[in-house]
């Protein structure tokens, strides 16, 4: 019955059109919660922080104030808030987003790190440091500052460097290769003259080299590739510096370019510790064609170490009826020359000794001081280092007959020696009242070419110097330091390594044999030490239970097998023991 009686029923019979009520939509908000705006969320804003520049409702002012980094914020009610956003139009260009954060915009700057975060990045690692000021702040203005063609600058720097570390690498791949065309013509010319034998070997040494070459290849290649990676983010920071406003501009600078630059320094720092590290070295051996039937290798590589173990060959007194002082023998200097015959240098009696390739004294040569070192010049002529008159005294040797020939005066305390392409390297100094200890090159005429002193840093490569070698190829030179160890140096002034052990002590004297291998004995320690040319430590060769007793000098004899000659302090005896390789 109710229809019948309703108001549209009544509305109706009264002939007036009935119109539904209308429902109104849900009134916007007049404040809105910035955070929640951009969550796409509509909240009603109650209060607005000044610092953020932002309103906030009640569940984010209630946040915001849980950071110990956002309790500082001035927060007012949200009708004191200013009527227009400032930078609104600017604001909603940010675009980048946090990389941890992913849901949120960098926004915020740490003007401690120099760094942009989002606002958890901020909170979370940047706790500790003043306060975060907005992008919209700090970027105003920008583009009209220094700053980005400082920072452009910087970038053009940065890429030049890498660049040329890239260059420098692809000149050790030419270099690699032209190293490895080099040895291949020796393996194959050796192998024409003796082919029967070869047939076996030849394939094993190409394939060690082909081994060496592609693992420094690699590294080289490597290299080359995060060069040129680097590079690429170089140029695409580059490109950024284009951007269309200043907040993106700042992004920009402090977050494209800054890793740009940082990638490019590390990359630059890592790369350029490798460069010329690369090396591979072949030695033949001299007594190959003799021994064919009995060799194992066709050659040696560098980067394959032979381990040595000595045995004793014999012992050979070295002694003259004519020696003045017969008590205290120092034999402070051995030379093997390439004819097998020995030169030993006697201190204590001023005098030159002469021995054959059976180790038999076969004549002397009296100094006009003590003979520290000593080193071969050519088949005519070698040198001594005659320490306390400050002079290198030259020495003529003809069928086992020595002569005095000219000297070259120093202003300086000399001991050890050596020589290579024309020039003397002497070391002078490090003893008490000296000069600080150096490495020196000298002309054949006396003339002071070069001076090795301090590193790159300015810090001094040796303590107290005594005796010098040089590797075959001149590339490096190895310098025996009392206090130091083994210092080892590149032709062009590097410091390549500087080998010190617990198990040497007082390091005097140094030898290299025919294949490359190092050996230094320790005065105080009583051994023999062999070591790699990078100068690690590969074993111990001789020590006190094979009679090594406060060792003055060594020096390898190159026969069928290499032999290490030893002399000690007070002895006028010579041990010879035979290098026997280990497997």
């Amino acid at each position: 019955m109710s229809h019948r009686y309703g108001i549209k029923q009544s509305l109706k019979k009264l002939a007036v059109k009935y119109v539904p009520p209308k429902l109104e939509e849900p009134k916007k908000p007049e404040h809105l919660c910035s955070p929640c705006t951009r969550e796409r969320e509509e909240n009603e804003a109650t209060s607005y922080c000044v610092d953020c520049n932002e309103k906030l409702c009640f569940n984010c002012t209630t946040q915001h104030k849980k950071f110990q980094i956002l309790k500082t914020h001035k927060i007012l009610n949200v009708s004191e808030a200013p009527r227009k956003e400032v930078h609104v139009k600017e604001k909603h260009k940010l675009t980048d987003r946090c990389e941890t954060h992913s849901n949120k915009l960098l926004d915020l700057y740490c003007t401690d790190h120099d760094d942009v975060g989002c606002a958890a990045c901020i909170a979370i690692k940047h706790k500790e440091c003043p306060e975060a000021v907005h992008i919209s702040k700090t970027s105003v203005g920008l583009s009209k500052t220094k700053i980005p063609k400082d920072t452009k600058d910087e970038i053009s720097a940065m890429k030049k460097e890498v660049f040329m570390v890239k260059l420098k690498r692809l000149g050790d791949k030419r270099r690699i290769k032209k190293q490895r065309d080099d040895i291949l013509e020796v393996i194959n010319t050796l192998r024409a003259r003796i082919n029967d034998i070869f047939d076996r070997l030849e394939e094993e040494a190409k394939e060690k080299l082909k081994t060496k070459y592609e693992n420094d290849m690699k590294g080289i290649n490597r290299d080359v590739r995060i060069c040129d990676e680097a590079l690429a983010a170089l140029d695409d920071a580059m490109k950024k510096m284009k951007a269309e406003n200043d907040l993106q501009l700042f992004i920009n600078i402090k977050k494209d370019a800054k890793r740009s630059i940082n990638r490019g320094q590390s990359v630059s720092s890592s790369v350029t510790n490798n460069i010329g590290q690369e090396n591979v070295n072949f030695t033949v051996d001299e007594s190959l064609e003799e021994w064919l039937n009995n060799i194992r290798a066709l050659g040696k590589f560098d980067h394959e170490q032979s381990v040595y173990k000595g045995v004793i060959f014999g012992k050979y007194e070295v002694d003259l009826k004519s020696d003045a002082e017969k008590e205290n023998y120092a034999f402070n200097g051995l030379l093997n020359l390439p004819d097998g015959n020995t030169v030993i240098a006697d201190w204590s009696n001023r005098r030159l000794k002469l021995i054959d390739i059976n180790y038999f004294l076969r004549g002397h040569c009296d100094l006009p001081g003590e003979p520290y070192n000593l080193c071969h010049i050519n088949n005519n002529l070698i040198a001594v280092t005659l320490r306390d008159e400050k002079t290198i005294q030259l020495v003529g040797i003809d069928n086992l007959k020595m002569k005095l020939d000219r000297r070259l005066k120093l202003d300086e305390y000399c001991r050890g020696i050596a020589y290579k392409s024309n020039h003397l390297y002497v070391t002078v100094g490090g003893g008490e009242g000296e000069i600080q200890g150096q490495l020196r090159v000298y002309s054949l005429h006396g003339a002071l070419v070069r001076v090795y002193e301090v590193d790159a840093q300015g810090k001094p490569f040796f303590i107290s110097p005594k005796d010098v070698i040089i590797s075959d190829d001149g590339s490096r030179f190895f310098v025996s330091d009392l206090k130091r160890g083994v210092v080892i140096l590149t032709k062009d002034g590097r410091l390549v390594a500087v080998f010190n052990d617990l198990s040497l002590k007082s390091t005097l004297s140094l030898c290299i044999n025919g294949k490359g291998d190092l050996f230094i004995s320790g005065s105080h320690s009583n051994n023999i030490i062999q070591i790699t040319a990078d100068g690690k430590k590969i074993g111990e060769v001789l020590n006190e239970n094979d009679g090594i007793e406060r060792p003055l000098a060594i020096c390898c004899h190159e026969s069928v097998n290499t032999r290490l000659l030893v002399t000690s302090e007070g002895s006028y005896t010579m041990k010879v023991f035979t290098l026997q390789e280990k497997t």
